[in-house]
């Protein structure tokens, strides 16, 4: 990573300084270790007169799926 980073820093060719960008992205992405350290838990609790609740990846809650019954 150290030789790819000193190579793209002065390199003025687009092509080239993408090509090493992408190579470090893919060591970055497979070398390096990637330990979960924290895991949020959303609870939700609603009333039966609530309908259309979405869990979504972000663990906000959604309001625009929510309806009222």
């Amino acid at each position: 990573m150290i030789d790819i980073v000193a190579k793209a820093r002065w390199e003025t060719d687009p092509k080239k300084y993408d090509e090493l960008v992408m190579r470090m992205i893919e060591l970055a992405r497979t070398e390096v270790p990637v330990i979960p350290l924290w895991s949020a838990f959303q609870d939700t609790v609603m009333s039966e007169a609530i309908g259309g609740y979405t869990y979504m990846f972000h663990r906000s809650l959604e309001l625009r799926h929510l309806t009222k019954a």
